[in-house]
């Protein structure tokens, strides 16, 4: 159950009156601005209300410019990263087959280890083609009849 607060102290009366005074000065602002709003007329209201929007509107488009502005620069910094990424990938890869040659060049022949390194590769290449272009295929966007 809740307790009442009855005031003890003077200090604690003094707040409390005071209290007291502050919420009917305030009923007595509602009470005049109240008036003050139905004093006002239906053009003044509406200039009002658009003056609102406006500002909602200046507002929202601050908004969309600065998130712009930061997907801008998160793509910009993205793509720095994946053409770094993608160039030491293409680096590394030449240095496997670099690689790949001399270990079967010393066994095989430099003609030979050439033609079987290169092959495989090429095989690979054409197999994850051959799987890039079936999943391709099955990419669809289809839009429903019944929607329209």
């Amino acid at each position: 159950m809740a307790r009442k607060f009855t005031p003890n102290t003077t200090n604690e009366k003094q707040i409390a009156s005071s209290i007291i005074v502050d919420k009917a000065k305030a009923e007595q602002i509602v009470v005049q601005n109240e008036e003050q709003n139905s004093e006002q007329s239906v053009s003044v209201q509406i200039g009002a209300f658009v003056d609102d929007v406006t500002s909602m509107a200046k507002a929202e488009l601050h908004y969309y410019r600065t998130r712009l502005a930061y997907s801008q620069s998160m793509a910009k910094r993205i793509g720095i990263f994946a053409l770094v990424s993608v160039v030491t990938f293409f680096a590394g890869s030449a240095a496997l087959i670099f690689g790949l040659l001399l270990i079967c060049a010393q066994y095989l022949g430099p003609i030979f280890a050439t033609i079987i390194v290169t092959g495989t590769f090429l095989i690979v290449a054409v197999f994850a083609g051959l799987m890039a272009r079936k999943t391709a295929k099955k990419l669809s966007f289809r839009e429903n009849d019944s929607n329209g």
